[in-house]
């Protein structure tokens, strides 16, 4: 009996996330080839998984369980493409207001860029 309610429990869970996720929806995706969490747009759900459109241009189909909502708040440690020169750096949130933050590095220099230059762990 156990296992029948808590394999409802994860059916519905599942069932759940993948009705919250439309074309179109903002998300956070996590690449495949590195692991790290990519801001991206639903393009499409299905059996398959979650087709993703991510910022910088690339489209791929992950697992559900790769896709998750935009999470990032002030004190969220991430990695930004410093300047947009290729080359990621860490550091947190210092504030953020739609798809625009304050990224405080850890070297002390500050940055105001969109959302679509970072990633998280």
């Amino acid at each position: 009996m156990r296992r029948s309610v808590s394999l409802l429990i994860v059916s519905l869970l599942v069932a759940a996330s993948a009705a919250a996720q439309t074309k179109g929806d903002r998300v956070l995706g996590r690449w495949p080839a590195d692991g790290m969490w990519y801001p991206a747009r639903v393009q499409t759900v299905g059996p398959e998984g979650v087709e993703l459109a991510f910022d910088d241009g690339d489209v791929t189909t992950v697992t559900r369980t790769d896709v998750r909502a935009p999470n990032w708040k002030a004190g969220t440690r991430l990695q930004c493409n410093w300047k947009n020169q290729g080359k990621y750096y860490g550091g947190r949130i210092e504030s953020i207001s739609g798809e625009t933050i304050e990224v405080l590095y850890d070297d002390g220099t500050r940055e105001r860029i969109t959302i679509s230059r970072c990633r998280s762990t």
